[in-house]
């Protein structure tokens, strides 16, 4: 039910930016909602086990960095977030890729 409400709403973008965060658990993956969201997303956002997951499903083994780089041109997506827990996260761009340390908590 949720999906057809996915796919109205982003039939009818327009100008508007698509953010998207797969949010991918075990069990519980649709992949006509994936395919959607990466074929509509202008900024993705996924963690290293879902770039594992999206490798599978787009039947790509290549490294984590040339994958990055195919689903920016693929999808046309202006800015994918890698986000890996303790290493911290990457930010990817037709411009060029930026880290970033974890974030540590506030004492």
């Amino acid at each position: 039910h949720n999906f057809s409400l996915y796919q109205k709403l982003l039939s009818d973008k327009g100008d508007t930016k698509v953010f998207c965060d797969l949010n991918l658990r075990d069990g519980n993956i649709n992949k006509a909602a994936v395919d959607l969201c990466l074929d509509r997303s202008d900024i993705l956002k996924l963690n290293a086990e879902e770039l594992t997951f999206l490798a599978k499903h787009l039947d790509r083994r290549t490294n984590p960095s040339k994958l990055t780089q195919e689903i920016l041109v693929r999808y046309a997506i202006e800015i994918l977030i890698v986000t890996d827990g303790e290493h911290g996260s990457t930010i990817y761009t037709d411009g060029g890729i930026t880290k970033s340390p974890p974030l540590t908590p506030a004492k």
